[in-house]
């Protein structure tokens, strides 16, 4: 499984489990939905106990996080086909504030369709990957079906101007 294992350090130990984060990226999904996978894009869960996951949900098309505190488990999501018609590269941005998720496509916010009350998420053990979750530490699955790139964690929220500004300022780059 094609994946970018980042290890364990204190990205995913402090930044990862902090209040505030931002999460920014670009996804190329290749080849669509599949009707049933999930496909991580970020992830340093121990399954349900510690740590979040990101991913797009391969059954209904939406995008997803969940963090886990002490073995409960809290998850936000868009609405249903936020991802299934986008074609090429899309920037994809998520913010923790708080309790509160947010989630963003090409600069513009989406609607959550459900979103919980996110604490501080367990700092993991397992390591930080992008494009595969993890299970064991070492056992990779529900790859990434295509691309992630310029990936950016920000120990901070960024605002709606900062987001759209860095839409704007990268886009050319992957159209």
């Amino acid at each position: 499984t094609p994946h970018v294992n980042l290890g364990t350090s204190s990205l995913s130990t402090s930044v990862l489990s902090g209040t505030n984060f931002t999460l920014s990226m670009w996804i190329n999904l290749v080849g669509g939905i599949d009707g049933g996978t999930n496909y991580t894009i970020l992830n340093n869960e121990v399954y349900q106990a510690s740590g979040l996951i990101l991913r797009v949900d391969g059954s209904a098309a939406f995008i997803y996080l969940r963090t886990n505190t002490s073995g409960a488990k809290v998850s936000s999501q868009t609405a249903n086909n936020v991802i299934s018609n986008t074609t090429g590269w899309t920037q994809l941005v998520v913010i923790k504030e708080g309790t509160a998720v947010n989630f963003y496509l090409d600069g513009t916010l989406l609607t959550n369709a459900a979103s919980g009350s996110h604490t501080n998420a367990v700092a993991a053990t397992n390591p930080l990957s992008i494009g595969a979750a993890t299970s064991s530490g070492s056992i990779y699955y529900q790859a990434f079906k295509g691309d992630v790139a310029n990936l950016q964690i920000y120990n901070r929220v960024l605002s709606q101007a900062e987001i759209k500004q860095n839409y704007n300022a990268q886009k050319g780059r992957f159209e």
